[in-house]
């Protein structure tokens, strides 16, 4: 087992937590015929930012976005749709399972106080996860190096010590930055892939070495 690495850390949205949001919004734009990009455009310039220290509401999020993205849908029906897909990425919490079993493990997400209550509530995360730190609640937003030293302290390990996992390349660049190695998350089965190279879970081989091992001491003894 690799001691260089202490705790390995997942983003939210798209890694740990499908992002239900982008993927109503690819229905919608078919269903409109709207550019495919528009949407997320539209919400990645204006919102995000906004999203990730708090410095809008929900329902203000709902009543502006409708209105600068001209979707005719009621806010409820809309809001009902986007949670409904909000679901844990496949292979995600067997991976975050066993990486404990090792190393610490922390979730750190960039969401609307109230959208992260609700997947909270869905998904228990605090103790799914050794430490949690939701940007809105601390004014902090990624890629600043801020979040990043806050995000280890909390885990009590060094940044050197951390492995990150993004879907957005801006923030695995941040994280670099303060010594993390980091990753562009593309599926739990690459992620898995990197953290058996890196000594954070044991691979197949060496899994199937030690029952082979325990086997041929039990033979012996017989």
């Amino acid at each position: 087992m690799n001691n260089k690495y202490k705790a390995v850390i997942f983003d939210l949205g798209d890694v740990y937590y499908r992002n239900g949001f982008k993927k109503v919004l690819s229905i919608l734009v078919r269903k409109k015929k709207i550019r495919p990009s528009f949407l997320n455009e539209i919400f990645e310039r204006s919102y995000i930012k906004k999203i990730e220290v708090n410095k809008i509401s929900e329902k203000q999020f709902w009543e502006e976005f409708k209105e600068d993205t001209g979707l005719i849908i009621k806010t409820v029906d809309l809001r009902k749709a986007v949670f409904e897909y909000f679901k844990p990425t496949p292979g995600m919490k067997k991976l975050v399972k066993l990486c404990r079993k090792n190393v610490k493990v922390g979730l750190l997400t960039n969401n609307i106080k109230e959208w992260f209550k609700i997947q909270e509530k869905k998904e228990n995360f605090n103790k799914s996860f050794d430490k949690v730190l939701v940007s809105a609640n601390i004014g902090l937003r990624k890629p600043g190096r801020k979040i990043y030293y806050l995000m280890a302290k909390k885990l009590k390990v060094k940044p050197s010590e951390c492995i990150f996992f993004d879907d957005a390349l801006e923030n695995v660049k941040g994280a670099k930055k303060v010594g993390m190695k980091a990753f562009q998350f593309e599926s739990a089965a690459l992620c898995t892939k990197k953290l058996n190279h890196l000594g954070i879970l044991e691979s197949k081989s060496n899994t199937f070495r030690k029952v082979l091992d325990k086997k041929v001491k039990i033979s012996a003894k017989g």
